[in-house]
């Protein structure tokens, strides 16, 4: 008389692992990824803030605040992730360049947004430099 096989032989064992394995080795990148995308979204919650008011102060004085210590007069622009590092504007013509220093995101890496009067919005300097985030990264302003 036979006996019945009872639990898992190794080949099944090892089938279930290798799937384990391929799932993790596809989940993992993923996830990294979605933690990046996420923590840029402080950088834009700042970047909203820096968008206001210097929305206001060009409507209300003509002309963006000159520097980082005008600019941060106006009020505090810094989150968890994101850092200001330097900002500079031209009141000849009402450019504005805002630039942040995001290590916890991705270290040494920066990224800079512009102030275009003509067109009346912010843009983001999406060069392809080592010092500027992968395009997937980066907010849907830049993209």
């Amino acid at each position: 008389m036979k006996t019945q096989q009872k639990g898992f032989t190794l080949i099944e064992l090892m089938i279930v692992i290798a799937i384990i394995g391929i799932l993790a080795a596809v989940a993992i990148p993923a996830y990294q990824d979605y933690i990046k995308k996420s923590k840029m979204t402080d950088v834009v919650a700042v970047l909203s803030a820096v968008q206001l008011t210097t929305g206001e102060r060009y409507a209300v004085a003509g002309a963006m605040p000159m520097d980082l210590a005008a600019l941060n007069a106006l009020g505090s622009f810094s989150g968890e992730y994101a850092t200001l590092s330097t900002y500079s504007a031209d009141s000849a013509n009402s450019l504005g360049t805002v630039v942040w220093t995001v290590p916890q995101v991705e270290s040494g890496k920066i990224i800079t947004f512009n102030w275009t009067d003509s067109k009346n919005k912010w843009t983001c300097n999406t060069d392809a430099t080592a010092t500027t985030f992968n395009i997937k990264y980066l907010p849907s302003l830049c993209q």
